[in-house]
């Protein structure tokens, strides 16, 4: 059973798309496979936590001033011609907990209209694998993620998603 799950995690298969489930729930389902994973596998240690989010914010078709939807965007310069595609990689440190890192990469796909926000929140720790601690640093971590996103968009984008 563990490793049918492990291949629906590589794949992919275990993203969550609408209607999103809430954290509570996903957080369950995570404590009860974490709980299966320590039974079947007896890990020692855990020493990396992580949340990621990848998000697909679509837009409306045509060229648009990205600063309108995000506060994280590229800016070319206009003698240049517009941007036909862009990719973004930001790395930032949390401001009060600087063992708290998060990855953001935003990016168009062949659709210029579908903008993709990868979200990756992560901190380096050494807990025991049946440590009920790590449970409090994933709802952390959770929170810088959301502080991550909405500091990523725009008041705009977040009237869209509505």
């Amino acid at each position: 059973m563990i490793s049918e799950w492990c291949k629906r995690v590589a794949t992919g298969s275990r993203s969550k798309l609408r209607p999103y489930e809430s954290w509570p729930k996903l957080r369950a389902e995570a404590h009860d496979l974490w709980a299966h994973y320590r039974e079947k596998t007896s890990p020692g240690r855990v020493t990396r936590l992580a949340v990621r989010y990848i998000n697909h914010i679509n837009l409306p078709a045509g060229q648009i001033p990205l600063e309108d939807w995000f506060n994280l965007h590229p800016k070319t310069p206009e003698r240049l011609g517009p941007m036909d595609e862009f990719l973004v990689r930001v790395a930032l440190t949390h401001p009060e907990k600087p063992k708290y890192r998060a990855v953001v990469t935003q990016a168009t796909t062949t659709e210029s209209s579908l903008i993709v926000l990868d979200i990756d929140v992560f901190t380096n720790v050494d807990f025991a694998a049946d440590d009920s601690a790590l449970w409090n640093v994933l709802d952390d971590l959770r929170v810088f993620k959301n502080d991550v996103f909405f500091g990523t968009i725009t008041e705009k984008t977040e009237r869209s998603l509505l």
